[in-house]
């Protein structure tokens, strides 16, 4: 998964760190763009179709 580096030995690490970061900046842009359906008048399902979530996540959303 996850090469060792010979230069830098927490190598797997910091590229796990790394893509972590990623992710969450991926799932708060997702959020933030829920934010912003929401406010338009979208319901939880369509929400939830659009951003390909569940509806317990735009629901949980929602109520933020």
């Amino acid at each position: 998964m996850y090469l060792v580096s010979a230069v830098c030995p927490c190598h797997a690490v910091c590229a796990r760190r790394r893509a972590d970061r990623c992710q969450r900046a991926r799932r708060e842009q997702v959020r933030l763009h829920a934010a912003e359906l929401f406010t338009c008048g979208y319901t939880d399902e369509q929400v939830a179709r659009e951003l390909r979530v569940t509806r317990m996540s735009a629901n949980r959303w929602r109520r933020a």
